[in-house]
């Protein structure tokens, strides 16, 4: 978060007068309170100077955020409640944000809604990427205008991003082998690997790297696992994805693991908890309320965060700062993979 006068002075234990005094260099603050401020100053990484410059410019700083569209409590609501956090922090720059939403599995929709960035006028753009044949064009646009772009939640390669924010997915299913497979099935078996799908697309760059890191493990350790994939319609219809659930755990009652990629974990935890369903072991990602009911109540087993919020946040950041201040970001931003269980999640949440 930017920093103020206001957290300098807090900090400090001085008046807001006092910290004004000293960015200034006037008069009237003793030697000790000086110095006190000026080493606050300096452990916070206040840059005064860039900013005024910046708040005398009057510059507007204009940008677009593509995203896929979603609704209440899921995933994207977090990363979208990062950048307008940050947007409100730096109003006083001039940031702005305009919103654009597309389809998550209708790759086209992400063509559509970027042609409407690229014939607006804005600084820059946060992107949330579709699939690598969709994505780069658009960015190939941006780079041709010389407009900066930051990526949140996934990073597609053959771009040039001023920054991303995000998870290592290929990692991070790395991570999730490690820990799901010694655990669940140490000699072999069937993991269940939940998808969730419409015409087969799956919707989601971060689903489809983490399986990848998954299988690495797998092959790396020479784990002898069977991955059984039960695709989940996403059609607005759940009566759809019961169908497919109930069809699963009562043809495969010897299967007691599985994992889901994605965020919708909840869709198979809720079925558990419905059904009844006993000893089964469900892995999955991202701290949604609904997510995280299930992992209170044992259907869900562990879940992995990639702490979207902190990913909004920095995205706007980056290019405030790189834009306005005009300073040097970091490119790559990585989340940690935090591992919760229903025993440590109080400590995560918000």
């Amino acid at each position: 978060m930017r920093i103020r006068t206001k957290d300098i002075a807090q900090k400090a234990g001085v008046s807001l007068g006092t910290v004004d005094r000293v960015l200034h260099n006037r008069d009237g603050v003793s030697e000790k309170s000086r110095k006190k401020v000026l080493a606050i100053m300096e452990e916070l990484g206040y840059e005064p100077n860039r900013y005024a410059s910046a708040l005398a410019s009057n510059r507007t700083l204009s940008f677009a955020c593509l995203i896929p569209g979603h609704s209440e409590g899921e995933y994207w609501e977090s990363v979208e409640e990062g950048i307008r956090g940050a947007v409100k922090d730096f109003a006083d720059l001039g940031a702005h944000c305009a919103f654009f939403y597309y389809d998550s599995f209708d790759y086209s929709s992400f063509a559509v809604e970027g042609e409407k960035i690229l014939g607006g006028d804005f600084d820059a753009v946060i992107i949330g990427p579709t699939v690598k044949e969709f994505t780069l064009p658009f960015t190939s646009s941006l780079d041709g205008k010389g407009t900066p772009y930051v990526f949140v939640d996934s990073f597609v390669s053959g771009s040039s991003p001023l920054a991303y924010y995000g998870q290592d997915a290929h990692s991070s299913g790395y991570f999730t082998g490690s820990i799901v497979l010694p655990l669940r099935v140490p000699f072999g078996g069937t993991i269940a690997v939940f998808e969730t799908t419409r015409g087969k697309v799956t919707g989601s760059n971060q689903q489809i790297l983490r399986e990848e890191g998954f299988r690495r493990w797998i092959g790396k350790n020479g784990a002898e696992v069977i991955l059984r994939k039960v695709d989940l319609p996403q059609d607005g219809d759940p009566s759809a994805c019961r169908k497919v659930l109930k069809e699963f755990f009562s043809s495969n009652p010897d299967i007691k693991t599985g994992l889901f990629f994605n965020s919708r974990a909840y869709i198979v935890g809720e079925f558990i908890l419905e059904e009844g369903v006993k000893d089964f072991d469900l892995t999955g990602y991202d701290l949604l309320p609904r997510n995280v009911g299930c992992l209170r109540k044992g259907a869900i087993s562990r879940l992995i965060s990639q702490r979207p919020l902190e990913q909004g946040y920095g995205a706007v950041k980056a290019l405030t700062e790189n834009i306005i201040l005009k300073k040097d970001v970091k490119k790559e931003n990585l989340m940690p993979i935090d591992l919760l269980t229903a025993d440590n999640i109080d400590f995560y949440i918000r």
